[in-house]
């Protein structure tokens, strides 16, 4: 049972990251063409 728990919270552990990281590049990615650019940075 611990094992198991402890693989449950390691996937929504990862699963909530990578929704994180999508967000904040969508965030960063200004004119949404898929790239961060030097400007964008700034």
């Amino acid at each position: 049972m611990n094992t198991l728990n402890k693989t449950l919270a390691l996937i929504a552990l990862a699963s909530s990251s990578a929704a994180f990281a999508a967000s904040d590049f969508d965030t960063l990615d200004v004119d949404s063409n898929g790239v961060i650019s030097q400007s964008e940075i700034s």
